[in-house]
């Protein structure tokens, strides 16, 4: 009977100890229950790395054929003592691919022709990136960047360039726009998710449209997922409406809901495009001193 009452008491201060453990715990300014306040001086691409281990993933995808999306890419992101990172992008010429802004410098390859995240298809060096000259790291204004590839996409299986929205689709709340996030995300173990997916948006007002990080700026489109949807670390992931490239992925809270993107026909953002789409011809010459 001894031995049992030591034993009941043991077990009793081990629970007590356990609780103790959990209020501190959950009382812990960096728990993963915490909410996440992000500092001034934290720029937007440094949040969401901050935010990865709460959420950071793409959900609810249906998985997709390169073959019907030839404008999406894979990009390897890499740099010394650091394991790669992978984000989403869209090609826009046959030497260009837009994505979201790059925080710094990295090496950078291309992926293009592909279903999966790091094999088959056709690879790139690339000659350097450019953020959006206005680009607002602390507040996601222009959150875009062009990179360069060393070589051509032109005459590949499945990969070519996207035509560019170049003008805002008005808001019809009785008949919202349907489009597509396409790219690759993360697993909950941060793991990248190999195959190309994609979750179905319609597009929302300026009315609706906000995000954790501040105000919401003109460069920036809102739209909302009815199954999954796009996660803080999804960068890149390219939003398309009517077959047209319409937005870049900036914040999405990996459930059900409204979510932020780059909105490309914004002014702004297609004032920074122009030098790099190819040029559209409105005559035909028939001759060459046309």
């Amino acid at each position: 009977i001894q031995q049992s009452v030591k034993v009941l008491l043991l077990a009793l201060l081990f629970c007590a100890y356990y609780t103790n453990a959990q209020d501190k715990v959950a009382n812990d300014p960096g728990s993963d229950e915490e909410s996440i306040t992000i500092p001034e001086e934290t720029d937007i691409d440094n949040a969401i790395q901050v935010d990865n281990k709460r959420a950071g993933r793409v959900t609810g995808t249906t998985t997709v054929s390169i073959a019907n999306y030839p404008y999406v890419v894979s990009i390897k992101l890499s740099e010394t003592g650091n394991l790669p990172k992978y984000y989403s992008g869209v090609i826009i010429s046959n030497k260009h691919v837009l994505t979201a802004a790059l925080d710094r410098d990295y090496i950078i390859s291309v992926r293009a022709g592909s279903n999966f995240i790091d094999k088959d298809g056709y690879t790139f060096d690339t000659l350097g990136y450019k953020n959006h000259d206005m680009v607002g790291l602390f507040t996601a204004t222009n959150f875009v960047s062009i990179i360069t590839i060393n070589g051509t996409f032109s005459g590949l299986a499945n990969v070519q360039p996207i035509t560019v929205q170049t003008s805002e689709i008005p808001f019809s709340k009785a008949s919202p726009t349907n489009c597509e996030a396409l790219g690759w995300g993360y697993d909950e173990n941060d793991k990248p998710v190999v195959n190309l997916g994609r979750v179905q948006y319609t597009l929302t007002s300026d009315a609706t449209c906000t995000w954790p990080y501040g105000p919401t700026v003109p460069s920036m489109q809102c739209a909302k997922s009815t199954v999954g949807g796009i996660c803080l670390s999804d960068n890149g992931v390219v939003l398309v409406c009517n077959s047209n490239l319409y937005g870049i992925s900036i914040w999405g809270k990996c459930e059900p809901g409204i979510h932020v993107f780059s909105k490309i026909p914004a002014a702004s953002i297609q004032a920074f495009l122009l030098p790099y789409l190819p040029i559209t011809k409105i005559f035909k010459c028939p001759c060459n001193s046309c």
